[in-house]
């Protein structure tokens, strides 16, 4: 009883340090306006769901989403918003949980998305002639699916020509403990994807009434500059605690929550 009280004792007090410094990085260390934020935010929320499971993922998001809401608020609190943070820390432990060493798999989901994606760049393209005041001439609209499909071919054949000729960016079968920059990217993808593609802007369109095809097209040019940084940096913070057994104390159980002995 003492070690369980002790462990989670632990829990709390890391997943506290993580809420505070996502609440930081959220609003002092990104570059933000009224519909759109770019940042790492959400590595903090991230890391946490990876090593210590959705229930405590979940919790940093939520946590993390009403300190930011309370404490800096930037308008009336809406929980759609409270939502999309607290999927943030349940969705990549169940995302690495399903496609982890699975390669055939992984490049399925990954091709899916990435359709998803030009497909919103393309319907945005259709739509809008302006954008952020700036006229898109037919020949831009035109280009901008084809450059953002031509992207990530690009990142894909990149990662499978570093993996392949320097060994690096291992692919971990699902036994292992480590996990490979592919896993972490696909869950980051699939975050991306499901919250700031989808859900995102339904609430923007709620709240503050953008147009839902803007605000998902802005969420894509986002993930194009923000999604390999934010996978990197998760990729290396959790394979170095994990390797440096720092976290040796968790209990790698269904939901991660201490044993009691």
């Amino acid at each position: 009883m003492k070690r369980y009280l002790a462990n989670l004792t632990k829990y709390v007090s890391i997943c506290s340090i993580m809420m505070a410094l996502s609440f930081v990085l959220n609003r002092y260390v990104s570059i933000s306006s009224t519909w759109f934020r770019i940042g790492i935010s959400s590595t903090p929320i991230v890391i946490t769901s990876v090593l210590f499971g959705p229930l405590w993922g979940g919790l940093v998001g939520l946590g993390s989403d009403l300190l930011a809401a309370f404490l800096v608020p930037q308008g009336a609190y809406f929980i759609g918003y409270s939502i999309d943070t607290t999927l943030m820390g349940v969705l990549p432990w169940l995302s690495l949980r399903l496609f982890k060493g699975r390669s055939k798999t992984k490049f399925v989901i990954y091709t899916i998305l990435v359709a998803v994606t030009c497909a919103i760049s393309i319907a945005f393209c259709s739509e809008f002639d302006v954008f952020k005041k700036q006229n898109l001439e037919l020949y831009i609209r035109i280009l901008i699916p084809i450059g953002v499909a031509i992207y990530y071919v690009i990142l894909f054949v990149i990662y499978q020509f570093i993996l392949k000729k320097q060994g690096r960016f291992k692919v971990f079968v699902r036994e292992d403990e480590k996990y490979s920059l592919s896993d972490i990217y696909l869950a980051i993808f699939i975050n991306h994807s499901i919250i700031s593609l989808f859900l995102l802007p339904a609430w923007n369109l709620i709240t503050v009434e953008i147009n839902y095809l803007l605000t998902s097209f802005t969420q894509v040019i986002i993930f194009l500059v923000s999604g390999l940084v934010n996978s990197l940096i998760v990729y290396f913070v959790i394979n170095s605690i994990i390797q440096s057994k720092i976290l040796s104390w968790v209990k790698l159980k269904k939901y991660n929550l201490p044993t009691k002995k």
